[in-house]
Order: structure tokens, then C-alpha cells, then sequence
């Protein structure tokens, strides 16, 4: 049993490691995922969890290992995760007696919760023989006699903690390939993820890092003992990344929406084009029409699958369904597949405001830049003007189609009997908004307690770690997302950063490129991959800087990492993450439109050379890291005290409590038409 390789995996298992309070089960999981070992652990409330991927007999297997509470007065909570699993560690202590006793009554509780799951039997702590009480033959026989395997091991010696793993996992893997038809599902706990991306050709491969983002929470669901199903549709050909699968136990339903217009597709490729372009306000009005006549066309294409797909939904029996609040189409699927209750999801921190009056959240334009806007954390007078009218727009951007929403629900109401709910009422009642993001990296709002957010190491393959093997000062990664097509990147941007990478001769560049360029051969340094995995290479102790579009995902990967940036914001809410990454002085941001290899070059070897971007973001990195568990009232409070301590400005929380009376309620913006209009009638 050996560490992963270069292929994600062939099999996903969940393994629970359960036994008394103190037998050393959180030991055994640092040993065997992270090789550590520490004499003071904090007792385990509730469940922590561990992944490692192996191979086992030429077969990858990926393992998602739990650590369930010991203590009786946690029992209650370890029972919900035994859904879905597939093996059982049960461990005691063979310096006490009472564990080993109680090893009985955790057998008949894995009976009680899993049918046909592999077990094990453990004594850990074997270290040291004059504290032994339980003896070896005892146990030995007592195994023999449940007919399961039996392992003595020491998590502080590393004994035996490596086959007592390859053991269990032999196990369940030989299980498996005598059913090869079995559902290594969950038996209960039913979610349906409803958003309308898909690739279109029926293959089982994500297209762009918004349907990246919907495997891998499919991913997470189906590990927390959920059957979930995913149903998706896309208009757009969005780079095929080629190494993001299925998960394994989720159902997919695909649409394929046909437009009746052929020049929307054009158009799309026109989008695709304006990334790298100025996208000024008249882009972003081009950009809403043609998404609102195009989502119209696909939610009712949706709506009118046969029958047959919805009765088989129907039967499912859905408990909840998850929809990315892009638009209201999601309620209306999940309405008429009878999942009563929804909880919208969204891709980073940014709240668009018809969701927000949905969900009761008011913005306060004063303080909150608007998600499309350009503004930084101190918003000037002319800002504030600006992002009123961002916030008091009707833009038909993508994400605020105000009239795409009420199109939507009449198109809805013509679908369905005259007594149901519209879906401006169903929006309403909408149970939760999930925010797929670091709050610590939003800036500073008020949000309800139904609003949310929520926050895992792979082999980064035989040809990026043959380069990386290779002598330099550091790593630098260069992507711009997955929904960027860099095959239409401009002439000037390729060459301004190939002619800056070509003087940077002492760092290894690692840029993700479609296309090949020119010349590019003659620099060893620099080297051009269709696909990086880009949150292994964040983690590399090599990578020293990303120059990145600023997307959310790229953002928080960089927080995480404690790695500096360069950002070229492309489209949409990635100038105003560009803002959130500079307000915390782990960024320099570079303008699309006036670029140069001399800029380039000076903006990377600043971040590179200059301390501050360094300092700061592993300063961020550690804030990140230093967050409480938030089911622990202790851990929150001691956070709050230390983050009362800390030097002014180490946290930067403080926001619209410095702002004015007339500024906050942006009085002194209202005062300019009231005093225009005084005028016009004085002068009348």
C-alpha cells in the first residue's frame, strides 16, 4: 500500500475509526494521513475526518476516514456517521480493561447501524508492555471468535498503524469486487442539486470550474451519507478539463438545450472574446440580453422534459434541492419534482441583491461595494454614487435579471395550475443561502443566521514534478480560470507575459495555456500546460506567486496558501475580489487593457521581491487557520479574545462604523438632486 500517484482514483471508501473516549483513535488518524504524532489531543466532539488516497493492488483507492466522538456523551452525534460506510476500526486501549470490554457494545452498534461493513479489531498504545492490561491472546481469540481481523499498534511508535489501514481497505476493496452492482451509497438523507450548467455531450466531465464546484460538492454531500443527484444543463463550450469525474454514487441528469436562434451561440463566443476586452457598462447590457432570452429558453426546456423524467424524480423522494440562485428556475424544477424544500448555493462571498431582498438582507450601498463594481474598501463620494446605482440598477447582467425573473415566472405560471404558488413566492420560502466562501475575505456586512458559509493532498502528476525537480528560486503559477478561454487571448497580453516570464530566467513558470506560442521553446524556464491542479501546486513549498484573473476560487486558494498574487481582473465580480485580495496587501493588480512586459514584469518582481505581499498573506494564511469551531462556545470565545489583543489593524473588521451620519445613509448623494431640482424651481 503505497502513496498516490499521478490518477485521482479508481475507488472512494469511508472508513470510521470508533472505540472509547482516549484510546488514541485521533492518534491512529494523524499517524497514518499525516505522519504525526502528539502526546496532547483535544477530546473529539462530534467527528473529525481525514483523507488519504492509495493504491491497493493496482487499484487507487481514496479514503475518507472519520473520527466519531468516544465519549458517551457524544454518542448521540456518532451515530449519523455510520451512514455510507464502508469498513469499521474498532479500538481500544490495552492499558484498560474497561475499553476492551467495551468493544462488544461497539460491535453491536455497527450491527445496529451498517449491514455488510468490514470491521476490524485494534489495540492501540502497545508501545510500552509494563502498562499493558488486556493481553494480546485475549483479544487475539475474543477476534477470532467475531471472525474479524485483529492488529496490535502504536500510534506513537508507528507500529503496525500502516497494515492495520492496508488491512481494512483490502478488505472492503475485496468486498466490493464481489458485487461489483452494489451501491456504495447512502441509504438515506436524499439531496438533488438543481443549476443549469451541463457539457452537452453526454460525456461525464466537468466543462468550467461553476460545474467543478457543483462535482465537488456533490462530492462532500455523497461523503456526508447522502444519495445525491445532479441535474445539469449548459449553453456554454467552457474548457474541458478532462480530470474531473463523476463522483462516484452520484446520478447525473443531463439536458441538452437547443437555442432556436443559432446566432446565440455566436454570440457566446463574442462573450468569451469580451473577457480580454474592455467590458465596459454597454458589454455587460449586451451580456444580459443575450442570457436572459437564452435562460428563458433553457429553464423551459427544463420544465418541459417528458413526464417520465419527472415521475422517476418524483419517486425518489427527494428531501431537499440545492440551486444556484442565478435565477429562479431552480424552484420551479424542484417544485415539480415535489422536493419541497430548497437552499440556494452560490460559487464565492457575493450576495447579488435579488437574492439578498429574498432572503431578507438588506445592502447597505454606503459601506458594501457592489459585487460588479470597481470600488475598494473605502468608498470615496463619486464611489458611492456609482455603487448606488449599481445596487438601484435593473441591469440585465447575468446575476441581476430583474426582468429575466419576472419573464420567468410568468413563463411559469402558464406551466402550471392557476392555484400554485408563483415562484416569487416560493423564493420566499427558501430555506438557507450557503455561501461557498471565506468571510474573512468579504468585506464587512451584516448577514442573517440562515446565511452561511461553508469551506481538504493528490500526487500532482509525473510531468509537473519532473519541472519542479528542476533548480530555481520558486514556482511561479499563471491560470485564468477554467470559464476563460485563453485561445482568445489578445496577441499584446501573450506577449507582454511570455517577454516578462523570458527576463524572469532565475523562477520556473508553470502558465496554463490552450494554445501554442511562438518562440516560447527558447525559454527553459517557462512551461505551458493545457491543465494545472492548481490548489496542489498553491500547497508546493516551491510556488512563491499566482498571476491569476481573480476569480473567487483563485482568491481563496491564495488566502489559503499564504501565497502572494498578481491579478489581471477579466469579467465580472473578479475586479471587485481583485479589491478584497489588495485590501489585505497580498496582491498587486495589473489593467487587462494596458498591458506590457515592462508593467508585467515590474508588478511580478515587486510581489516578489518586496516583503509586505509575502508577510501579509501568510499573516491572512494564519487567520484562515486560526478560525474556532463555531459548535464550540469556548473556542469562540477564546478567538475573540485573541483577536481583541492583536496589534490595531492585524484584523481589518472595522467598516461602515467609520462612516458619518450623512455618508452612511448617503444623504449627502440624495442632497444633489434635491438641490438641482431646488434650483430648477427657484429659477422657474
Amino acid at each position: 500500500m503505497t502513496s498516490h500517484g499521478p490518477r485521482e482514483y479508481d475507488h472512494l471508501f469511508k472508513l470510521l475509526i470508533i472505540g472509547d473516549s482516549g484510546v488514541g483513535k485521533s492518534s491512529l488518524l494523524l499517524r497514518f494521513a499525516d505522519n504525526t504524532f502528539t502526546e496532547n489531543y483535544i477530546t473529539t466532539i462530534g467527528v473529525d475526518f481525514k483523507i488519504r488516497t492509495v493504491d491497493v493492488d493496482g487499484q487507487r483507492v481514496k479514503l475518507q476516514i472519520w473520527d466519531t466522538a468516544g465519549q458517551e456523551r457524544f454518542r448521540t452525534i456518532t451515530s449519523t456517521y455510520y451512514r455510507g460506510t464502508h469498513g469499521v476500526i474498532v479500538v481500544y486501549d490495552v492499558t484498560s480493561g474497561e475499553s476492551f470490554g467495551n468493544v462488544k457494545r461497539w460491535l453491536h452498534e455497527i450491527d445496529s447501524n451498517c449491514e455488510n461493513v468490514q470491521k476490524i479489531l485494534v489495540g492501540n498504545k502497545c508501545e510500552d508492555s509494563s502498562k499493558r492490561i488486556v493481553l494480546e491472546s485475549d483479544a487475539r481469540q475474543f477476534a477470532e471468535t467475531m471472525n474479524i481481523r485483529f492488529f496490535e499498534t502504536s500510534a506513537k511508535d508507528n507500529r503496525n498503524v500502516e497494515e492495520m489501514f492496508s488491512c481494512i481497505t483490502r478488505l472492503v476493496l475485496e468486498a466490493k469486487l464481489r458485487q461489483p452492482s452494489s451501491n456504495p451509497s447512502a441509504q438515506s438523507g436524499r439531496g438533488i442539486n438543481l443549476n443549469e450548467r451541463s457539457n452537452g455531450n453526454g460525456k461525464k466531465k466537468c466543462k468550467c470550474g461553476h460545474v467543478l464546484f457543483n462535482y465537488r460538492l456533490a462530492e462532500t454531500l455523497s461523503y456526508l451519507g447522502h444519495n445525491v443527484t445532479l441535474w445539469t444543463q449548459m449553453e456554454m463550450a467552457m474548457l474541458d478539463t478532462g480530470n474531473n469525474l463523476l463522483p462516484p454514487g452520484v446520478l447525473e441528469y443531463r439536458t441538452n438545450i437547443h437555442f432556436s436562434d443559432s446566432l446565440k451561440l455566436e454570440g457566446l463566443k463574442v462573450f468569451q472574446s469580451m473577457m480580454f476586452s474592455a467590458g465596459d457598462a454597454y458589454d455587460l447590457w449586451w451580456t444580459g440580453q443575450e442570457f436572459r432570452s437564452m435562460r428563458l429558453e433553457a429553464c423551459q426546456q427544463m420544465l418541459t422534459e417528458s413526464a417520465d423524467k419527472f415521475d422517476r424524480l418524483k419517486k425518489e423522494d427527494f428531501d431537499l434541492a440545492i440551486g444556484h440562485f442565478h435565477d429562479l428556475c431552480p424552484l420551479a424544477i424542484a417544485r415539480k419534482a415535489n422536493v419541497q424544500k430548497m437552499v440556494w448555493i452560490t460559487h464565492g462571498t457575493s450576495v447579488y441583491d435579488f437574492a439578498g431582498v429574498q432572503l431578507g438582507l438588506r445592502t447597505q450601498p454606503s459601506a458594501v461595494p457592489h459585487p460588479l463594481s470597481n470600488a475598494g474598501f473605502s468608498l470615496s463620494f463619486w464611489d458611492r454614487i456609482q455603487n448606488a446605482l449599481w445596487h438601484a440598477s435593473l441591469l440585465d447582467f447575468v446575476n441581476l435579471p430583474e426582468n429575466l425573473l419576472s419573464e420567468e415566472n410568468e413563463m411559469y405560471k402558464r406551466l402550471v395550475d392557476s392555484d400554485e404558488p408563483d415562484l416569487w413566492e416560493l423564493s420566499q420560502c427558501v430555506s438557507a443561502l450557503l455561501i461557498n466562501g471565506e468571510r474573512l475575505l468579504d468585506f464587512p456586512r451584516p448577514l442573517p443566521i440562515h446565511i452561511a458559509f461553508s469551506v481538504k493532498s493528490a500526487s500532482l502528476g509525473a510531468e509537473i514534478e519532473e519541472i519542479l525537480r528542476k533548480p530555481s528560486k520558486g514556482t511561479i503559477l499563471f491560470s485564468l480560470g477554467t470559464v476563460s478561454n485563453t485561445t482568445n487571448m489578445p496577441e499584446i497580453m501573450i506577449k507582454s507575459f511570455a517577454n516578462a516570464f523570458a527576463r524572469l530566467t532565475d523562477y520556473t513558470i508553470l502558465w496554463r495555456m490552450e494554445k501554442k506560442i511562438p518562440g516560447i521553446e527558447k525559454h527553459s524556464n517557462v512551461h505551458l500546460l493545457k491543465w494545472l491542479p492548481q490548489k496542489m501546486l498553491m500547497a508546493h513549498e516551491s510556488t512563491r506567486l499566482l498571476i491569476a484573473h481573480g476569480g473567487y476560487n483563485s482568491l481563496l486558494e491564495t488566502a489559503q496558501a499564504g501565497v502572494p498574487a498578481v491579478l489581471m481582473p477579466l469579467f465580472a465580480d473578479q475586479k471587485i475580489n481583485a479589491q478584497r485580495a489588495q485590501r489585505y496587501g497580498i496582491a498587486r493588480v495589473l489593467d487587462k487593457l494596458s498591458l506590457s512586459p515592462e508593467k508585467v514584469e515590474e508588478a511580478i518582481r515587486d510581489v516578489l521581491e518586496n516583503k509586505h505581499y509575502t508577510t501579509s498573506a501568510r499573516r491572512l494564511s494564519a487567520m484562515l487557520r486560526d478560525k474556532p469551531d463555531s459548535t464550540s462556545p469556548n473556542n469562540q470565545l477564546a478567538y475573540i479574545l485573541r483577536l481583541a489583543m492583536r496589534p490595531r489593524g492585524y484584523y481589518t473588521l472595522q467598516g461602515a462604523q467609520k462612516k458619518d451620519f450623512l455618508s452612511f445613509y448617503n444623504f449627502d448623494i440624495f442632497m444633489i438632486p434635491l438641490l438641482l431640482t431646488f434650483l430648477f424651481v427657484v429659477k422657474q
